[in-house]
């Protein structure tokens, strides 16, 4: 097993990181299906015996790990999506740093983004693709911007909804991690941006940070009037990550021969059979509603996409241009990067996962040893 002889990595992951290789990995696994909502008891912390890799295979410490609501899918079996194994770790996008190596193409000290999922250590082979270059950006702008975060954002906006400039782009749950994104390449594509969100924060946030034109609060009674008057003209291309009556108001102030970008569907991922879940169609004639599986994108597009998205991460105001950025918090060791959003895995019984470090088909996780994919 090759070690280091001095640390490949000189960027932030050196200062939060040591390149030692323990015999046990904390793991947060599936313990029982969730209902609706995660309780406690649904997953379970374990220690678990780390593997030393065989050939072709590399150890990974997970610095980032994605908390996302198709996560909730996966947990429950639905049959829409692969769903997460029982006993098995959470499955999750992850990036890291190879601690110990066996494949000759991935020295230690390389930082991977990997769909290992809430493991601080995994076993693992590391695909082409997988490998996440410093020089593009840091673990937490791998997870989101330059991931599969980025990538759906991107090939929504312009491989579907093909984004220009002068549109008037409309994007829901827009403070999200992909929507966040979506807003932002919209801007740097020269559109007006409306963005949805909850909360005077969230909708601040939207416009302040993001740098959507304007924002409206789905939670505000007026909503609907609200809506009408940012949407001025007309929407012409809907980024829609929620669903429900979201799209049934979007529809509304939809151009005719708009696109409505069918990304996402979180008004029905908590509460599937609300009535607020489902949307009105009615007014979808004369306009495209289109979905995709970004992993379709793969094959073609990922790599030049990763391309573009490093190249905006890059940009700044003085240089010109809009700069697409992922989450403004900075991971200040290993799972620090995971904390702010683990709420409702706490309540379902999860401790602080300080160790633990879309689109894809992802690998079935065995007891710290992970086969992940591209």
């Amino acid at each position: 097993m090759r070690q280091p002889a001095t640390p490949a990595d000189s960027g932030p992951q050196a200062k939060i990181l040591d390149m030692s290789v323990p015999s046990h990995a904390d793991v947060i696994v599936l313990h029982r299906r969730p209902g609706p909502a995660l309780l406690p008891g649904d997953l379970a912390p374990e220690r678990r015996p780390l593997p030393p890799p065989s050939a072709g295979e590399v150890v990974v410490r997970n610095v980032v790990t994605s908390v996302d609501p198709y996560q909730l899918r996966m947990l429950r079996g639905s049959p829409e999506v692969t769903p997460a194994a029982i006993g098995e770790p959470v499955p999750a996008n992850s990036v890291g740093i190879v601690v110990a190596s066996e494949d000759p193409g991935v020295p230690v000290g390389a930082q991977v983004a990997t769909y290992t999922g809430w493991q601080s250590y995994a076993t693992t082979t590391i695909a082409p693709t997988e490998i996440a270059d410093p020089a593009l950006g840091g673990p937490l702008e791998w997870i989101s911007v330059l991931g599969t975060t980025g990538v759906t954002a991107y090939v929504g906006l312009h491989d579907i909804g093909h984004v220009r400039a002068g549109h008037t782009v409309l994007v829901s749950a827009a403070t999200g991690a992909v929507g966040g994104v979506a807003v932002q390449l919209a801007k740097a594509a020269g559109a007006r941006v409306v963005a949805i969100a909850g909360g005077r924060h969230r909708t601040e946030h939207a416009v302040r940070v993001l740098g959507a034109d304007a924002a409206v609060d789905y939670r505000d009674p007026a909503f609907p009037e609200h809506l009408e008057q940012a949407a001025g003209e007309g929407i012409d291309v809907f980024f829609d990550n929620v669903g429900g009556r979201q799209l049934t108001l979007a529809l509304s102030v939809l151009k005719n021969h708009g696109t409505v970008v069918l990304c996402g569907s979180l008004s029905s991922y908590a509460r599937p059979d609300d009535p607020e879940a489902g949307a009105n169609l009615t007014d979808a004639v004369f306009k495209r509603l289109r979905g995709f599986i970004v992993s379709d994108y793969y094959p073609k597009r990922l790599l030049p996409i990763r391309a573009k998205l490093a190249a905006l991460a890059r940009k700044t105001p003085a240089g010109g241009g809009q700069r697409v950025r992922g989450p403004r918090t900075r991971a200040r060791g290993p799972g620090d990067g995971l904390r702010p959003r683990l709420a409702p895995y706490r309540q379902a019984g999860c401790p602080d996962l300080g160790g633990v470090g879309r689109g894809t088909t992802p690998a079935r996780a065995t007891p710290g040893r992970t086969s992940s994919r591209p």
